[in-house]
């Protein structure tokens, strides 16, 4: 039997998720993908307690850290009260080559939305995108610096976003927790599911907006994302919510620091018993 490159990398991959004692999902169907995601760990290695990350998005704002605290408040000097569009793209393998080329009149067309609707782009490319092509591109509407190298925690970032905008980067699943509008501008969507990366989930169903494959679908999203929903559409997003989220407080990490205390006693009384057999 000949053994592949391809064989090697999964061993590889085996043998790190092997050294993880357990896995922290947010749902009972964030379990499901993660268990899928870290084999050979069993679904009963993976721990609904929530994401530790998320009780910056929904901890009231005098309990945060204090550093936190002057970011935020960064953060809204640089807003000067007009409303944030927290662009998040995902990484594309091929980075430069791969990402979208607006015209020189979608960009005009963008810089004359957000002025119409009092707001401001903010950029947040992957970290380890080197291209910065989305900086070069919206270079003219002056969009605000939201990198992780000025701003480490992206949660902070969706407290004050009004509107999220990306493709496909898992993002989206974390901002539902504000309840407040997403767009997906999935402008290459088979080639990414055929060849870059796929996706968990399948996007129509699990994303909370618009998923617009052309530049006029994402038009028409934009002109009407800050209006009213109604009950059927607040019902859809709520189950949409549930699917990601078992837990909607700031109570995450102690469930987290709860289940590793009762791991070490679980192990501690084993140890005991090994002892005294």
């Amino acid at each position: 039997m000949v053994r592949t490159r391809s064989d090697d990398k999964r061993r590889e991959i085996i043998r790190e998720h092997q050294k993880c004692r357990a896995v922290i999902s947010s749902s009972k169907v964030d379990t499901l993908a993660m268990t899928a995601a870290f084999y050979p760990l069993s679904y009963g290695d993976v721990w609904p307690t929530g994401l530790p990350r998320n009780d910056f998005i929904l901890r009231d704002e005098p309990l945060l850290p204090v550093d936190m605290q002057a970011r935020l408040t960064r953060l809204r000097d640089m807003l000067q009260g007009r409303r944030l569009v927290l662009f998040m793209p995902t990484f594309r393998n091929a980075q430069e080559s791969a990402y979208y080329r607006y015209s020189d009149s979608e960009i005009a067309w963008l810089g004359d939305w957000l002025r119409r609707h009092n707001a401001v782009l903010g950029l947040r490319e992957h970290m380890a995108d080197s291209a910065r092509t989305y900086s070069e591109q919206f270079a003219s509407l002056n969009p605000l610096d939201l990198s992780d190298r000025q701003f480490p925690d992206a949660e902070l970032l969706y407290r004050e976003a009004s509107l999220l905008v990306t493709d496909y980067s898992s993002c989206f699943i974390d901002f539902m927790l504000t309840g407040r509008p997403a767009i997906s501008f999935a402008y290459d969507f088979d080639s990414y599911v055929r060849l870059e990366r796929g996706l968990f989930y399948d996007l129509e169903f699990a994303f909370p907006g618009p998923v617009c494959q052309t530049f006029a679908a994402f038009q028409t999203a934009l002109e009407s994302i800050f209006e009213p929903v109604g009950e059927v559409q607040q019902a859809v997003l709520a189950y949409k919510r549930a699917l990601f989220f078992d837990h909607v407080d700031d109570h995450n990490a102690e469930r987290v620091v709860a289940r590793v205390k009762r791991l070490a006693d679980l192990e501690d009384i084993g140890a005991r018993l090994t002892i005294g057999a």
